[in-house]
């Protein structure tokens, strides 16, 4: 099922990486060139409910899972919402994707948990996951 929103009319639909990037004067084609697989304008972003945000971290803004990326709902607002931060969370889609639920999140978690084993801070563990810097690299947001 594909999410579009492409004029202002279409206010109060689901708004997607795709309208909001465009919207941001991103190249939807250079984002299709970078993250093969993925479809911008397919996967939704909706503001994060507090049930979600209640597990983030004080510096949290947005989460990918499972196709959505879920937003602090104050970055809704128009021009609030960084285009880098919706390619970073797009890279975590494509991993989604990629790896499947299960072993996005064994491998994410396991890599956190383990960084903190090692007695890194929150912020360090956070950075060393393997999939941050992934997403970091191809999506330019830290």
């Amino acid at each position: 099922m594909a999410f579009r929103q492409d004029r202002p009319s279409d206010r109060g639909k689901t708004r997607t990486a795709g309208s909001l990037l465009r919207a941001s004067g991103v190249d939807i084609a250079d984002v299709r060139r970078r993250l093969p697989g993925v479809e911008p304008y397919e996967v939704a972003v909706r503001p994060a409910p507090p049930a979600v945000r209640a597990v983030w971290g004080r510096s949290t803004a947005a989460m990918a899972m499972a196709g959505v990326i879920w937003v602090r709902p104050d970055l809704l607002a128009p021009g609030r919402l960084p285009p880098g931060l919706l390619l970073h969370e797009l890279v975590h889609i494509r991993q989604w994707r990629r790896m499947g639920r299960v072993r996005f999140l064994r491998r994410y978690l396991g890599a956190y948990a383990a960084g903190r084993l090692r007695g890194l801070s929150h912020q360090e563990a956070y950075m060393s996951i393997p999939q941050e810097d992934e997403a970091r690299r191809l999506g330019g947001w830290s």
